[in-house]
């Protein structure tokens, strides 16, 4: 049996070295420069002569410091994707998963890597410190290793490999902020110097589901035909080479030309928000469908809810399954006739059985048919009654006349039933009928009213902790949009904050669940601590019908968070209609904004629809497009409000901006450039973020991202914003 022959010829370690020295220099490798080194090193041991792997890679890595010599740095990719699955990261052992030659070079006894737990590299020579030490948390963003790589200039060196491995496009795409990734970040175990620890790092992640391939071979025509990238072939090889100021110059106007450039074809759509103005800044989770919104809506729809009752434990244990795994979720309880503030906490409602029989026996309503039949807290009777007798306790719609009415009796204790107008109408009025009611009103400690919340933490940075309430009945027995549609799409938006956390410097969220009025009550009464904390409010409610949105501001009328709603309908581009506080639909914002509580409050719904209040409020009426249209607009709501601080100056004087890297290059966005002194002289404490963004006419996102910066580098601090009305 012949061996099988290598078709580059044996020769010697030190030929080998010479021919990739040769080839750097070819390229314009010279002394001092720092390199980016991606490689396949499948043919390397034939091209060396190497009778070990690890003799042909020392080799290669004596080539690239042979031709940088002392002063030069060489840096190498040590990517591991191990974290984001759970593992812990361990700095000095976890390996490379990107190739050979990338763990040679971390093993070195010289070599420094660089801290972040799936993007990390490792560097050997002059400048591996500066490059590597004191990065930020982030994988391509402010101070990674990417961006000093690219302040640096440094070369980056494609070693018989194609420009499709150069991971520094994901440092341009996050760099130009491209709408088919998103900031998402991950929070896991690590190990370093024999310290374990838990901390959380960011990465530009794509989006599931939408079929994203990178390409890249259309930036390397670019720079080839532009002569940026060089090229040399030798036996057994080629090596290219690029600047990474090129590499970013030529990939930023081949994406100011087509946003899809970078891509094998145009991502799948998942999202109308993907194109609307908020959306490029921070466009949130990856879309959470219309679809598993509706299918919440339709757990709850049935469930005899009522203020306590089974069928609210069992829609609170829905909301609960349906909140995000890493979200915190707790239901309290409330003892029964329990005095809170000026109510009392209302029994527990039990239906055993109740229906209305005519006397031959056939019923006329049952409870067990529809719990819209019985009126909520009705008291228990058993009795035969006249038609004249009857007839006070029967509830229909005139405007509805084919349709069940929903009517309650909560702090009115009495009983009744309710039925169609049409079927009202043909009932016989000159016999007697059955009235057969058997409830029951619990008064136990652990058979008290029940909340659920859920809470997204605030991000640390801001100098104090802070919230905004979102809220929304859990109550109202088979009613869909009032009011199970305010709870799934408060639960959508849950789920897209929670999968693309809020960024640094950011206030809290808690999410309540509750029965209409006395819940909120019952759980603030509990918390009043916390009220001094919240600095807005939002109630959600009937946003799955076929209607426009509407706002009804908070009782201030102009606060920030209704600024900030007014702002986020106008830049999507809807038709919305808005009220005064109290004068669309009343509501918990009463509660919330109301005397001794007072935050400012908004309600979010699309008020008024016909079926209210009747068993035609089902799930027919329901469009999976307007819950997740509405939880967008929330998200977008939260994802402003939240991030928004007072940022004060900690500075005297103009800020030397390219000293601090914080220079905007007209180039890329020369409006902010413009813009970038009249920021500055409103950071006196006065203006927030979103105010200096209104005044200027700036993207809200934009500026932020620049006082971020600003707070990186603790040129400002982050104060929190005033409950007080914007002036």
């Amino acid at each position: 049996m012949q061996s099988q022959v290598s078709s580059v010829p044996t020769i010697s370690l030190q030929q080998g070295r010479a021919k990739i020295r040769e080839a750097l220099r070819q390229v314009g490798v010279t002394t001092g420069d720092t390199i980016l080194v991606h490689s396949d090193t499948s043919k390397l041991m034939a091209l060396t002569g190497a009778e070990w792997w690890e003799d042909a890679l020392a080799c290669l890595r004596e080539s690239i410091q042979e031709a940088i010599g002392p002063e030069g740095t060489l840096v190498v990719p040590t990517f591991n994707y191990d974290f984001p699955k759970g593992k812990l990261y361990d700095h000095a052992h976890t390996p490379s998963q990107v190739g050979f030659f990338t763990n040679h070079v971390r093993t070195d006894p010289r070599a420094l890597r660089s801290l972040h737990p799936i993007f990390s590299f490792a560097a050997i020579g002059a400048n591996a410190a500066e490059l590597l030490h004191g990065i930020s948390k982030s994988a391509f963003g402010i101070n990674s290793v990417f961006d000093r790589l690219y302040q640096s200039n440094a070369k980056l060196i494609f070693y018989d490999t194609s420009i499709e491995s150069c991971t520094f496009i994901h440092f341009v795409e996050q760099r130009l902020n491209v709408s088919y990734r998103f900031l998402k970040y991950f929070t896991g175990k690590l190990r370093v110097d024999g310290e374990t620890y838990t901390d959380t790092f960011d990465f530009f992640v794509r989006y599931l589901g939408r079929d994203i391939i990178t390409r890249q071979a259309r930036i390397g025509s670019e720079l080839e035909v532009a002569g940026l990238m060089q090229v040399a072939d030798f036996e057994g090889g080629t090596v290219r080479m690029v600047c990474a100021v090129d590499f970013e110059c030529v990939a930023r106007e081949m994406y100011l030309q087509d946003s899809f450039s970078f891509l094998a074809h145009p991502p799948a759509r998942e999202g109308a928000e993907l194109s609307h103005p908020l959306a490029p800044r921070n466009p949130g989770a990856k879309r959470i469908s219309a679809e598993p919104l509706k299918d919440i809506l339709r757990a709850l729809h049935p469930l005899h809810r009522t203020l306590v009752s089974e069928g609210t434990d069992r829609a609170l244990e829905i909301a609960g399954e349906n909140v995000p795994t890493n979200v915190t979720f707790t239901i309290e309880t409330y003892p029964p006739t329990k005095p809170i503030w000026t109510w009392r906490v209302p029994e527990r409602f039990v239906v055993h059985e109740a229906y209305l029989e005519m006397q031959d026996g056939r019923r006329v309503v049952d409870f067990a048919e529809n719990p819209l039949h019985l009126v909520s807290y009705s008291t228990a009777i058993d009795r035969w009654l006249k038609w004249e007798d009857l007839e006070p306790h029967l509830h229909f719609s005139t405007r509805r006349p084919d349709a069940i009415p929903w009517i309650f009796k909560y702090y009115e204790r009495n009983w009744g039933f309710c039925l169609s107008k049409n079927q009202f109408d043909s009932l016989p009025r000159d016999q007697k009928y059955h009235v057969v009611i058997k409830t029951e009103f619990g008064c136990a400690p652990d058979e008290g009213l029940r909340v659920g919340f859920a809470e997204i933490p605030p991000q640390p940075g801001l100098v104090e902790n802070a919230y905004v309430l979102v809220n929304a009945h859990i109550c109202h027995p088979m009613q869909s949009n009032d009011d199970a549609s305010g709870v799934a799409t408060s639960i959508g938006v849950l789920q897209r904050i929670a999968e693309s956390p809020l960024p640094p410097a950011s206030m809290g969220i808690r999410f309540l669940f509750g029965p209409e009025t006395i819940g909120t009550i019952c759980y603030l009464a509990h918390h009043e601590n916390d009220i001094p904390n919240y600095l807005g409010g939002i109630f959600v409610e009937m946003t799955g019908n076929h209607n426009q949105l509407t706002l009804q501001r908070s009782r201030q009328g102009n606060h920030l968070i209704d600024r900030v709603m007014q702002y986020v309908l106008a830049a999507r581009g809807l038709q919305f209609r808005q009220g005064m506080f109290r004068e669309i639909i009343r509501n918990d914002e009463m509660v919330i904004n109301g005397p001794g509580v007072d935050i400012p409050c908004i309600s979010l719904s699309r008020w008024p629809y016909d079926e209210y209040h009747t068993s035609d409020d089902n799930p027919d009426i329901i469009h999976e497009e307007m819950l997740a249209n509405a939880a967008d607009v929330v998200t977008d709501v939260l994802r402003i409000f939240c991030s928004n601080y007072v940022p004060v100056r900690t500075f005297r004087g103009p800020i030397f901006l390219s000293g601090y890297q914080l220079h905007v290059d007209q180039h890329v966005n020369r409006e902010l450039n413009k813009q970038m002194e009249k920021i500055m002289l409103r950071l006196e404490g006065a203006h927030s973020i979103f105010d200096i963004a209104q005044e200027l006419e700036l993207d809200y996102f934009q500026v932020r991202e620049i006082i971020e910066r600003f707070r990186a580098r603790g040129l400002v601090r982050a104060n929190l914003p005033s409950r007080k009305v914007h002036q």
